[in-house]
């Protein structure tokens, strides 16, 4: 597999990560609370937003920069709602470090694959 492919197999996984994020409150017994709306929220825009750069392959690697915000937002937001239990809670710090994790990782492909595609200079 090549770096591209590994790139947007990695933007599916974060695809499959917002969907999740917004059937996670109804699935894990939270919905109705305020990290519930911010979830279900978070979730389409981190979904469309990786959707996005799938489509645009090398025009669209700063999309991975954003998700990578969105997936630090996903990560703190627990620790501002503090009665949402556990489970929203794990859910969220879950969440949010395999989408900083994949995130990164393609902004970091991305800018290593394109600056490859240059000489170097000695």
């Amino acid at each position: 597999m090549n770096e591209r492919q590994n790139i947007k197999t990695a933007n599916w996984l974060i695809v499959l990560a917002g969907m999740w994020l917004i059937v996670a409150p109804f699935i894990l017994g939270f919905s109705g609370t305020l990290l519930s709306l911010n979830d279900v929220i978070t979730g389409v825009i981190i979904a469309l937003v990786s959707l996005i750069a799938i489509g645009l392959s090398e025009e669209g690697k700063w999309l991975n920069g954003i998700n990578v915000l969105l997936g630090a937002w996903i990560f703190v937001t627990p620790f501002f709602m503090m009665s949402i239990g556990n489970a929203g809670m794990w859910n969220n710090l879950i969440i949010g470090i395999i989408t900083v994790t994949l995130g990164a990782w393609g902004v970091v492909s991305m800018s290593s694959s394109s600056s490859s595609q240059y000489p170097k200079a000695v």
